[in-house]
């Protein structure tokens, strides 16, 4: 994340008025500081994120009067007069969060939705509408708007049995009951560079590390065929959640994290494996693989592999070469590229 302000807090900043003194609840796809400004306006707060380097930065701030949660399904104990939505991409998942905030509001409570206009945006309004609540317009600015509606009285319920979804998938490694919930990469599917990753995997045996695991794909499917060790972790709490799901599901052990990059993971693994994020909402960045790239080396045993799936546009080819002393492009198919790096 950035401190430097984007787009839609940009937009929201131009009506910071209307948040002083009000009891603020905060989420959605946040990407910068402007939440903890938010939070000293109001009476009282909750910033609800699922990115575990958010929340370490917005905790480590302290400010009055304001919590941070870190969680898919964070359990909110009181009731707020004002909602700001930070609208994902996906629209599923913005939902979700609308319908699990929306419980949490007072009646006549006041909702504002933002985002990018290529962002999911445009389908605030409709989105609300569900809800029983009108929607409109109030400004728009920097390829950003900015949406408003009220509570109402009306009953909304909240259960999050309701957003998971199980698909079950047919692997070289066995097959596999995915569970997934709205925000994961790969909800409801398995993508093409995860497949082509497992369709070129030796058969990894002893501790083994899933970097970025989201719905634990790769790691359960390892674990599946050959019963190695799995450590997995994502920066976001739904997949951690959701891999968590999909290993109890083929009654497999594995030990999952929230975590933030692999610094703080004790090693040493036999293997790591990753199809590795490369979107922060909107925006490409590579921040996060570059930082996973540099670590990976001295994670592993003296004999342990690094397999990664990338999109073939993407550089890492130099970035790993600059790491190991070994590193093979074993698979391309012009899309994605499979990647085997060892010392």
């Amino acid at each position: 994340m950035t401190t430097t302000l984007q787009p839609p807090s940009e937009l929201l900043q131009r009506h910071h008025t209307l948040f002083n003194g009000t009891q603020l609840l905060i989420g959605g796809q946040l990407l910068d500081d402007y939440p903890l400004e938010l939070a000293q306006l109001a009476q009282s707060s909750t910033i609800c994120t699922t990115h575990a380097g958010q929340a370490a930065h917005y905790q480590s701030r302290d400010i009055d009067n304001c919590q941070v949660t870190l969680s898919a399904v964070p359990e909110l104990t009181q009731r707020y007069n004002c909602l700001i939505l930070y609208i994902p991409k996906a629209k599923q998942e913005a939902d979700y969060w609308l319908n699990l905030f929306l419980p949490k509001l007072h009646a006549n409570a006041q909702i504002f939705i933002v985002g990018e206009n290529r962002g999911g945006i445009n389908a605030a309004c409709k989105l609300l509408n569900q809800y029983q609540i009108d929607g409109r317009k109030i400004d728009a600015a920097r390829r950003c708007s900015l949406i408003y509606g009220e509570r109402g009285e009306q009953p909304i319920e909240f259960d999050a049995a309701n957003w998971y979804q199980q698909f079950n998938v047919h692997l070289p490694q066995g097959d596999l009951c995915v569970c997934s919930m709205p925000g994961v990469f790969n909800h409801g599917k398995l993508d093409a560079g995860t497949q082509l990753l497992l369709e070129t995997l030796p058969a990894l045996q002893g501790r083994g590390l899933d970097f970025g695991c989201g719905a634990g794909i790769i790691g359960a499917a390892i674990a599946l065929q050959t019963g190695a060790q799995i450590n997995a972790i994502d920066v976001s709490a739904q997949a951690a959640l959701s891999t968590k799901r999909t290993f109890a599901a083929n009654q497999l052990q594995g030990h999952v994290d929230c975590f933030d990059g692999i610094r703080s993971i004790n090693g040493p693994f036999d293997f790591i494996v990753s199809n590795p994020p490369f979107h922060l909402g909107v925006q490409t960045q590579y921040d996060t693989s570059r930082e996973f790239i540099r670590q990976a080396s001295s994670k592993l045993t003296a004999n342990g592999q690094l397999w990664l799936v990338a999109n073939s546009f993407l550089p890492y080819k130099e970035l790993l070469e600059a790491q190991f002393s070994h590193c093979q492009v074993v698979t391309d198919n012009r899309k994605f590229r499979v990647y085997c790096c060892h010392n």
